[in-house]
């Protein structure tokens, strides 16, 4: 078991456990009154919020897909907040002109902003997709690997491990080229 939080051990090393299927064993204990405040955390606040990140840590860890296609589905219902509140209060006749600096959006000064979740959100989802991959990619025994529509191999240089004796294949002969460049091995 890898624990890599620097807050509190406890939280993680449970998930761990139940994530690999380890046993566990629970323990009544009798704690002593406080004698002192905490130095681990300054107040419930500050504690549910690490906690939160440390579990949020440990779940992008052994469940990279599923923790960032949610992560991904909230940036893009806030991206659509503001895609969707324009047109309908057009539709309704109350919309304001609020901004005229830019030309691809001339009445609505929020879709900078909303198209910036929704990339973003797009971003994460991908991400999960290559750390999905690279996770299943990891747990099977193969010797080597042959690509067909390589590009310029960057896929194949994020998720496989070195080891493995890699061919890809290309029609575009700038890409084969680029991929020379990039990864001359």
């Amino acid at each position: 078991m890898h624990i890599v939080t620097t807050y509190s051990y406890t939280i993680e090393s449970l998930v761990q456990c139940i994530e690999k299927g380890f046993a566990l064993e629970f323990v009544s204990i009798a704690a002593n009154s406080p004698t002192r405040p905490s130095r681990l955390f300054r107040s419930k606040a500050n504690f549910v919020f690490r906690s939160a990140t440390t579990l949020l840590r440990v779940f992008l860890m052994f469940h990279p897909l599923k923790t960032l296609t949610w992560l991904s589905a909230m940036l893009a219902a806030v991206g659509l907040i503001p895609i969707v509140r324009f047109p309908s209060f057009t539709c309704l006749g109350k919309a304001m002109v609020t901004c005229s600096r830019s030309s691809w959006a001339p009445h609505c000064s929020c879709c900078p902003r909303s198209y910036l979740s929704q990339v973003t959100g797009s971003q994460m989802l991908m991400r999960g997709f290559l750390s999905s991959a690279q996770n299943l990619l990891s747990k099977i025994n193969f010797e080597s690997v042959l690509e067909v529509g390589y590009g310029p191999g960057d896929l194949a240089a994020r998720i496989l491990p070195p080891e493995i004796d890699y061919l890809g294949i290309d029609f575009d002969a700038s890409q084969v080229q680029l991929a020379k460049h990039r990864y001359p091995q």
